[in-house]
């Protein structure tokens, strides 16, 4: 039987209670505290005090409206707002994405409960994951367990950063980004990964418009601290690597060919599915691109999968969205460990 596993946010907080969902996100991201993110927070601090008059009294706005606001600027080229043009936008937003992936970083260096591993082990030949999600944590367990990672879209190369040390007066990091040698354990493997949203381990050439990847390292945070200076792995191109990640706004873009390759694959996968099965994703409202590609998938599929949905939510409101959308599901409301105990 043909499964597609669906991970949301909850997927990973099974294993790590403390990794944060969307509403925490811009909190966890101000509390930061290492030196390494100090200008980050900064920058994203002087923002939200001009932009977001309850900032400055105490109240955090939802991650979603801060970069909705950003991205509603910048799409619509609505500069030279109170010292604020392009370049400023694009900072803020940059700073953001970086203060989230450090978030990440921090939050998912303890060991983890298993959870992952367990569910990696019960997957099948045929069987597809997709995530929502920017971390590596189902990555590292298939590329532990199976000894492979397949991201459904071709992979170019694969890379390394090393970080050293030097003291002149203050201290400096000096990052490098390597070759990894040998990589032939990617782009085989028949369980699919498919990362709908990017991953903070895929490192985008816009010359070479192609992907490489750090494995075990969440690359992109490297080159979020040199400024997006770090060049493409490519000897021949001038080009600069920059993030692939679509964060939660309203404006979300999947117009990069590797995503719209990905996307591609996923509605494939889902048309000749028998089962279905949503793991801590919560149909939020700004997924409105998910819900249509679930929609084209499904209604293409000629089997008519079973949809399931693993939540910890007993309130019924996740339930009743799935409901709505999908009509007859069901909806297990013990979470993701308890569900792979069954």
């Amino acid at each position: 039987m043909k499964k597609v596993y669906f991970l949301g946010a909850g997927a990973t907080k099974a294993d790590f209670p403390g990794a944060p969902l969307n509403d925490a996100l811009l909190k966890e991201a101000m509390d930061l505290g290492s030196p390494k993110v100090a200008r980050a927070r900064e920058v994203l601090m002087q923002f939200l005090r001009i932009f977001f008059p309850g900032f400055s009294l105490g109240k955090l706005p939802r991650v979603e409206d801060v970069l909705t606001f950003l991205d509603s600027n910048l799409l619509n080229q609505r500069f030279s707002c109170k010292g604020y043009g392009y370049d400023e936008f694009s900072r803020v937003r940059a700073a953001l994405i970086y203060l989230i992936g450090q978030v990440f970083e921090d939050k998912l260096k303890k060991d983890s409960k298993g959870v992952t591993e367990r569910f990696v082990n019960i997957l099948g030949d045929e069987d597809v994951i997709v995530s929502t999600n920017y971390d590596i944590v189902v990555d590292n367990v298939l590329k532990e367990n199976r000894h492979n990672i397949n991201y459904g879209e071709l992979i170019r190369d694969r890379g390394t950063f090393s970080e050293t040390y030097t003291l002149f007066g203050n201290e400096e990091t000096a990052i490098r980004f390597e070759k990894g040698g040998a990589h032939e354990d990617v782009n085989v493997g028949k369980v699919e990964l498919l990362k709908i949203h990017g991953s903070l381990n895929f490192l985008y050439c816009p010359k070479c418009k192609e992907v490489d990847i750090t494995i075990g390292q969440k690359g992109i945070l490297y080159c979020m601290r040199k400024n997006f200076e770090v060049r493409c792995i490519n000897r021949n191109c001038t080009g600069k690597y920059e993030d692939l990640t679509v964060t939660p706004t309203y404006y979300k873009s999947y117009d990069n060919p590797f995503l719209k390759g990905i996307w591609r694959r996923v509605e494939q996968a889902i048309s000749c599915a028998e089962q279905v099965i949503f793991v801590g994703y919560s149909l939020p409202e700004a997924d409105m691109e998910i819900k249509c590609l679930l929609l084209r998938g499904i209604a293409r599929n000629a089997r008519c999968p079973e949809i399931s949905a693993v939540d910890l939510d007993k309130s019924g409101k996740i339930e009743r969205r799935y409901e709505e959308l999908f009509g007859k599901v069901k909806y297990f409301d013990e979470g993701f460990e308890k569900y792979l105990a069954y």
